[in-house]
């Protein structure tokens, strides 16, 4: 499994639970919310530095492994298991639009680039070259000029990443708000990934692969 975690600006080489510290906003399972809301400029939740940048700063990290064995297990937390992460998928935010989303991709990789891991641009569709190295869709397309190819950011960890815990440090994902002729309005961010196993050494088939979202609201001051 792996798990986004929101935390405070301080990085913890360690397991689930110590990554979850407040103000993280907790589900009743004890694992953070799938959704977490900041107002720009609360010093709370906004880790931005500038007042008045109409954006809230939210600090971010990845644990891979997370086992949760229920909302608590013996100890107050989660425990963590053995890694195996041979691929990542960046499902979200997979083709960046904005300054912000680049950004915000950029150090998404960053911070599994410092685990080992190799960031670049993948085939993902059932094709011929799929996995393969690709530019852009057309690279990846079944034959030229299907446009059916798909072009997808990864992370991958080669050979692959089996430390015990791997969790990244935090980074920054900057959540501009939405502004219009009728003032600022809020605006959300979706991560969303695709952690990939090794393949069954037995069977030599692929394994599930674990999906994770995250998603971030910034809401305007009153």
């Amino acid at each position: 499994m792996s798990e986004l975690i929101p935390g405070l600006p301080t990085s913890h080489q360690g397991c689930f639970h110590q990554w979850a510290t407040l103000p993280v906003a907790l589900a009743s399972n004890g694992l953070p919310a799938a959704t977490l809301k900041c107002v720009d400029d609360d010093p709370s939740c906004d880790f931005g530095a500038q007042t008045g940048d109409k954006a809230c700063t939210f600090r971010v990290g990845m644990c891979f492994n997370v086992n949760n064995p229920g909302p608590r297990n013996k100890t107050g937390g989660q425990a963590c298991t053995p890694t195996d992460v041979r691929r990542v998928w960046l499902l979200k935010p997979a083709v960046p639009q904005t300054t912000a989303g680049v950004a915000n991709l950029q150090g998404l990789e960053q911070s599994m680039e410092r685990l080992g891991g190799i960031a670049q641009t993948l085939c993902t569709n059932n094709g011929p070259r799929r996995n393969q190295a690709c530019a852009a869709a057309a690279d990846c397309d079944s034959v030229p000029g299907a446009a059916d190819g798909k072009c997808r950011p990864a992370v991958t960890f080669a050979p692959p990443l089996v430390t015990q815990p791997a969790c990244t440090d935090f980074f920054d994902v900057v959540v501009p708000l939405r502004t219009g002729v009728n003032g600022t309005r809020r605006q959300t961010t979706v991560l969303t990934l695709a952690t990939v196993p090794s393949n069954d050494p037995v069977t030599g088939q692929p394994l599930r692969p674990d999906t994770d979202s995250l998603k971030l609201t910034c809401q305007p001051r009153p």
